[in-house]
């Protein structure tokens, strides 16, 4: 390898230099060269005898084959650029000019230099680092954000990372395009979110790049028809051609030079349909007009009369069949179409009876009562008996709905434009219903206090052989309390005594008794008695009831006794027993009673009417019956989802005082208090009773109160469990099972067999894997949707089975105002179905699933923005009731959604 070797352009020949000046180091040569020892070079100025360089001055540089980091550092002393290099750069480079440049473009000769050799500079904080060219997209470059080439920050091979953002084409669409033109060491990523690709490379490649994605980000041209059905369901055929597109667009991607197909345009934009159940139409989009002719030959051919007879079988995933049976004779009655003497609708029924209309759709839902019959009132039981097993509603017309309730599904006799109104109807009513998980607090505190002074004298006066005796004395209270009922059992003695007090019939008065005894005429008498008693007792009550029940139905929890109560008896009155004797007995509950029926309605709140009931047996009773005490309220009250409110209470104090003395003797000053008794009494009672209501729409939110409580539970079941102690039998007590997945054997509990084990396992919904970065996920499922007004902003919830990896693909269409959203792999757990929400802008939602994917798509009163967010297993859609868009239909502008 021969010497490196740097000089300047001169006037003579270039002498060779002799060997050993070849063995100076490359360094020192290039040194000399650029301060002046060696023949000075073109950038210095005349007069200056080129001791220092001139900023932006033109030079003259010749090097071949220098080590890299000699050149850079030549470079950064004629450029006064600090560079550093990376150990890891390795080998040699030549720069070479004929003719003075300046400094500037002496520097991107460098980085052209270092790039054929598999290196590139990264600039941060006036740094300039020589790094391996794999190793600069790690490194600190600069950024830069637009379409345009001024926005590209730095020039020639420096190493960049520039953010397209995409307003007409989808980001992923160009991934494949523009990946081949990059720097095999360099990246491009989408970002779907905010529709924007993330290129890390070249500055002067990333400007032709810039060119070529302002050639592919441009609108393309659609056709939008609208085409009403005469014969078909349009959900059902609308789900049946987009199938027969996505088909057809998986088997035949479009090879250059074939025609146009049905299902994809020559600019590749795959055709939509989208049906319009209240018009029962269908919305076409097409990439062209022949595309849309295609499409609409298909619909010709498939919207034909049917040949069934006019009978068709409706199977129902929520709603009861009987009751959706008389509720589309009610429809049909009302609307003119035929007369009808049956009830319109379900009957209306007050709490704890009957069943309510009821339409309930994703986070805001509407329920009503329809006009039927009175109830019998709150206090009665929940009616669940069961309907027969199936039942026939006669139609106008001449048709005819039968329910099968043992299949849950609906038999429609009747002509075609009948039965799509009916479909129609049924589509709307058949809908998961929402729940309510209503927790209870009953809160009591008893507070009794008493006090009890008294002192009561008896005396008696005369002689032995007197037949006359006085007596004289003071006598308050009754039973043990009474000295002269005390002075008889004294005045038995001996066993008289003991047993009169063993049998009850004398008691001696509680608290403290202080008596006087003396000796007369050989008996004793009690000549004084004091009593003093003071008593405090209290009890803190709380109970916690708490139910699930379906929106607008009646829910029932009773905690406590079935007490048999005597209504009537029968004795005989004659001498001869004619009739045996007997008694009437009425059982009631006495206890804890919850009675809640729910009613959720527009903006999440709930409305409920609520009976509660708190009662006892009284510890005393009279000839008549036992008696019991009662607490209850009934009432309604409005009430936000998840909000505590408080239903009620009583708060009561009492306080009563007894006062008894002798007339006279008692008001005396002072010595008074010998001659009465006195007793005080105060009662303090203290009830209420709160209710918080939660709204449960999904599987997972159901699931999560379960396990809450299921938790609680075990909890308290292992905190109960006996110690163990010497010389007793260890006695485990039950616990619950652990709640395992689906298709999973639980561990058996001590002492419990198989089949026991198996008996009390719960199995949850799966659980949910954590997706995979950058791989498509297959097998997520649509599990609801729901809809809440939020300001100007009306949000639109999804629910799905797994977390979502990226924002969907959608576009919005003017005629009819709607949003399209597509979920590949993902399937709908709601089958073909369409949800009305009314709620500010939105109308409904039309799920529908075709080819391994779903599609969501919003009807709108007018065209409008919005944005998605992504929150884990939940995609937000916020609509703008404020902004109009102004998409026409041939040139529909995709959504930039909000990651």
């Amino acid at each position: 390898m021969s010497e490196p070797r740097a000089a300047t352009r001169a006037s003579q020949p270039e002498r060779r230099p002799s060997g050993r000046a070849r063995r100076v180091p490359a360094a020192l040569l290039l040194g000399l060269a650029l301060v002046g020892l060696l023949p000075p070079p073109a950038w210095a100025a005349p007069g200056e005898g080129g001791s220092r360089p001139r900023p932006n001055a033109p030079m003259t540089i010749n090097l071949v084959n220098a080590e890299i980091a000699s050149a850079v550092q030549a470079v950064a002393a004629a450029t006064g650029r600090n560079f550093i290099v990376d150990p890891r750069v390795k080998g040699q480079i030549t720069l070479q000019f004929e003719k003075p440049v300046p400094p500037q473009q002496v520097y991107l000769a460098l980085l052209t230099q270092l790039r054929l050799a598999g290196y590139a500079v990264v600039e941060h904080d006036d740094v300039f680092k020589v790094v391996p060219e794999a190793d600069a997209r790690l490194q600190t470059t600069p950024v830069g954000v637009g379409n345009r080439l001024t926005a590209i920050p730095g020039k020639g091979d420096q190493v960049v990372t520039q953010i397209f953002q995409l307003r007409n084409q989808a980001a992923s669409n160009l991934l494949p395009v523009l990946r081949p033109l990059i720097s095999p060491n360099n990246t491009i990523n989408v970002d779907p979110g905010s529709n924007a690709l993330v290129i890390t490379d070249y500055a002067d490649n990333l400007k032709r790049l810039a060119r070529i994605i302002a050639g592919l980000d441009v609108p393309t041209g659609s056709e939008v028809d609208v085409v009403p059905l005469k014969y078909a369901v349009a959900a059902e055929l609308a789900a049946t051609l987009q199938k027969l597109i996505d088909m057809q667009a998986a088997a035949s991607p479009g090879a250059p030079g074939a025609p146009a197909a049905a299902v994809t345009g020559a600019n590749g934009m795959r055709a939509v349909v989208l049906p319009e159940s209240s018009s029962n139409a269908l919305i076409i989009r097409a990439a062209n007009g022949a595309q849309l002719v295609q499409i609409e030959q298909m619909i010709a051919k498939l919207d034909r009369p049917d040949d069934t007879d006019n009978i068709h079988v409706v199977y129902l995933h929520n709603a009861n069949a009987a009751d959706l049976a008389r509720t589309l004779r009610g429809v049909l009655a009302n609307n003119g179409l035929g007369t009808s003497t049956g009830q319109n609708g379900r009957n209306a029924r007050p709490i704890a009876q009957g069943n309510t209309a009821n339409t309930q759709q994703g986070m805001n839902s509407t329920s009503s009562f329809s006009n039927g019959a009175t109830s019998p009132g709150l206090g009665q039981a929940p009616d669940f008996a069961p309907r027969a097993g199936s039942e026939a509603i006669a139609l106008p017309e001449g048709g005819s709905v039968y329910a099968d309730t043992a299949l849950n599904a609906l038999i429609i006799n009747a002509p075609q434009p009948v039965y799509q109104q009916l479909r129609g109807v049924i589509q709307q009513l058949d809908v998961r219903r929402a729940q309510v998980y209503v927790e209870a607090l009953i809160a009591e505190v008893d507070a009794n206090k008493a006090a009890q002074l008294g002192i009561q004298w008896q005396a008696i006066a005369g002689s032995a052989g007197n037949q006359n005796a006085i007596y004289g004395g003071s006598n308050f209270g009754t039973g043990g309390s009474n000295i002269i009922n005390l002075q008889a059992g004294i005045s038995a003695g001996g066993t008289a005594a003991g047993q009169a007090i063993a049998s009850g019939a004398l008691s001696i008065p509680n608290g403290l008794n202080i008596g006087l005894l003396h000796n007369v005429a050989g008996l004793a008498t009690l000549g004084l008695l004091a009593n003093f008693l003071q008593t405090h007792d209290g009890a803190n009550i709380l109970s916690a009831p708490n139910l699930m029940t379906l929106d607008n139905e009646d829910a029932k929890i009773v905690v406590g006794q079935n007490v048999p109560f005597i209504t009537g008896q029968y004795a005989q009155t004659g001498s001869t027993a004619t009739v045996t004797p007997f008694q009437t007995v009425e059982r009631k509950d006495v206890g804890l009673t919850l009675k809640v029926r729910p009613q959720i309605t527009a903006g999440n709140t709930i409305k409920m009417d609520v009976y509660q009931e708190v009662s006892s047996i009284a510890s005393t009773s009279n000839s008549a019956g036992i008696i019991t005490n009662k607490r209850s309220i009934q009432t309604a009250v409005l009430v936000n989802d998840g909000q505590t409110i408080v239903l009620g209470g009583l708060m009561q104090d009492n306080v009563s005082e007894n006062n008894s003395k002798i007339p006279g003797l008692g008001d005396i000053p002072g010595i008074g208090a010998l001659f009465r008794s006195n007793s005080r009494t105060m009662t303090k009672t203290d009830l209420m009773v709160f209710l918080r209501p939660i709204i449960v729409r999904t599987e997972s939110e159901g699931s999560s109160i379960s396990q809450r409580r299921y938790d609680h539970m075990q909890n308290l079941q292992s905190n109960s469990q006996l110690p163990s102690q010497f010389g007793m039998p260890n006695l485990p007590g039950p616990i619950l099972p652990t709640i395992t997945p689906p298709n999973t054997a639980p561990a058996a509990p001590a002492g419990s067999g198989p089949a026991a084990s198996a008996a009390t396992t719960l199995a949850p919904a799966p659980p949910v894997p954590s997706p995979s970065p950058n791989v498509e996920q297959q097998g997520n499922v649509l599990q609801g949707v729901q809809a809440s007004q939020h300001g100007s902003q009306t949000v639109v919830q999804l629910e799905f089975a797994q977390p979502l990896l990226n924002a969907p693909p959608g576009f919005t269409m003017e005629q009819p105002p709607s949003i399209v959203l597509d979920f590949p792999g993902v399937v709908s757990g709601l089958g073909r179905n369409v949800v009305s929400f009314e709620q500010g802008n939105l109308r409904n939602a039309n799920v529908m699933e075709a080819q391994g994917r779903s599609r969501v798509v919003l009807s709108l009163r007018k065209v409008t923005s919005y944005k998605t967010e992504i929150q884990g297993r939940r995609l937000l859609v916020l609509l703008d009731n404020t902004a109009v868009s102004t998409v026409t239909p041939a040139a529909a502008t995709p959504a930039k959604p909000k990651p």
